[in-house]
């Protein structure tokens, strides 16, 4: 059998690597909304960051396929634990690599 050329290999748009930053406002900050980021990035293997910003917004970068970011982008439309989100904003962005999900203070 021959070997299979790469150019052969098609990956499924469900498989792309891609990259969300992601800001949410409300009641979002001092509800242990960041740790329950990390928490839901990991148990769908998406890499990337969460933090607080000065303007009292939570901002993530988010790492993985369309299927895990959009599995991860309902569960935040869930208000999770505390948090009230008002205002959602998400961006395409390139990805850069990550090897990990962190808080970043």
């Amino acid at each position: 059998m021959p070997p299979m050329r790469l150019s052969s290999l098609k990956m499924s748009n469900s498989d792309e690597i891609v990259q969300w930053n992601i800001q949410v406002f409300g009641t979002v900050q001092g509800v242990c909304l960041r740790y329950m980021v990390v928490k839901r990035a990991h148990r769908l293997h998406i890499y990337g960051f969460v933090q607080n910003k000065d303007d009292g917004s939570v901002e993530a970068s988010l790492q993985g396929t369309l299927r895990q970011l959009t599995a991860f982008e309902q569960w935040l439309h869930s208000n999770p634990g505390n948090a009230v989100i008002s205002r959602f904003l998400k961006r395409s962005v390139i990805p850069k690599p990550f090897d990990d999900f962190q808080i970043r203070y």
